[in-house]
């Protein structure tokens, strides 16, 4: 369903699955806002100077593998140079520079900051210093190039859908809030959900942050709003109180994307799960084919749609042979949703 209201146009992304065998239904997505990051021609009383020291020599491309200890250093010249905020930024296809990690100058104004190996993309870098109010930003003149790697194989296969397409997507240049409801949560579900977020970081270069707990419930049958202090919430419910969830329907997620000025983007992001399914008797399976259904809704309300390859995660339903990764179908689609495209613009929604 889509609407227009007044400037922009709305809509929402649902799906799910009936489970066959071993499956479950897993959902749609959802777009966000963000902000765009600052340009280094920013003006101000004094002037800054920036120089930083790559993992990578010049004109070359340093391969690391996920998670690697690289560091990035350097030193800011001018007044009040003792902690000023520094960024590492990577320069999106679209030209935009989207910030990964920061850190402040000690007081002799040098920094020393982890490179963004957390992320398995090719980066190329640089370090930003935005301004103050007595101080002009500054970026480093020259730039490091990195090719982050994965450590491990995965599974093969190229199969991935986008939802709305590449161009619907949450804005990398704004962390990703995300609130828990931990009424009927499962036990281990906290960590397996840290898991999923890592992973979908690693493909895409979003940033999520977990910043609490709610008593929303989506797709309830009792209607309430999605609340404004986080963009994402993923709750546990039964059939009885989210009729979505009805049937062999053990997930149902969703999101809402907003369109204005050329630029759409996803934001209130949700899923909820049903606490009474048991896709297993056996426990360790049960956690497994769990972890593949959160993977599931997550890789939905970041913008990816079913496939017909039983080898991906975003397969209509769980197979008792996979593990509980992302397959490399899901990785190539995941990676055209992030921050190799570069910031969105601010004010879609």
């Amino acid at each position: 369903m889509t609407s227009s209201l007044s400037r922009s146009t709305r809509g929402r992304l649902t799906g799910c699955a009936s489970r066959v065998a071993v499956a479950a239904t897993v959902a749609a997505a959802v777009l966000t806002t963000g902000l765009v990051a600052p340009a280094a021609s920013e003006t101000a009383e004094g002037t800054t100077t920036v120089t930083a020291t790559f993992p990578s020599k010049p004109a070359k491309v340093t391969r690391v593998t996920a998670g690697a200890e690289e560091v990035i250093t350097g030193r800011v010249t001018g007044a009040a140079a003792g902690g000023r905020l520094v960024q590492v930024q990577s320069r999106g296809a679209n030209g935009t520079w989207v910030a990964l990690t920061a850190t402040r100058t000690k007081a002799s104004g040098t920094f020393r900051v982890a490179a963004p190996t957390w992320w398995v993309a090719k980066q190329t870098l640089r370090v930003y210093v935005p301004a103050t109010d007595t101080s002009a930003a500054a970026t480093s003149t020259n730039t490091g190039t990195l090719r982050v790697t994965r450590k491990t194989k995965v599974r093969p296969g190229t199969a991935y859908d986008l939802a709305a397409g590449a161009d619907v997507r949450w804005n990398p240049c704004q962390p990703i809030t995300y609130r828990l409801n931990t009424h009927l949560m499962p036990a281990g579900s906290r960590a397996d959900l840290k898991n999923v977020f890592a992973q979908v970081s690693a493909a895409t270069g979003l940033r999520f942050t977990y910043v609490g707990t709610t008593t929303y419930v989506p797709f309830a049958n009792k209607t309430t709003t999605h609340p404004t202090n986080a963009d994402i919430v993923l709750a546990w419910s039964t059939p009885r109180s989210a009729s979505v969830l009805a049937g062999s329907t053990a997930g149902r997620g969703g999101a809402v994307w907003a369109s204005a000025g050329g630029v759409t983007e996803l934001y209130d992001g949700q899923a909820v799960f049903d606490a009474t399914q048991r896709m297993s008797s056996a426990r360790s399976e049960q956690r497994r084919l769990t972890r593949q259904l959160y993977l599931h809704e997550v890789g939905h309300i970041v913008g990816l749609d079913h496939v017909s390859d039983k080898r991906q995660i975003m397969y209509p339903t769980m197979q008792r042979t996979a593990d509980a990764h992302y397959g490399a179908g899901d990785l190539a689609g995941l990676a055209l949703l992030g921050a190799a495209r570069g910031c969105n613009s601010a004010g879609a929604r």
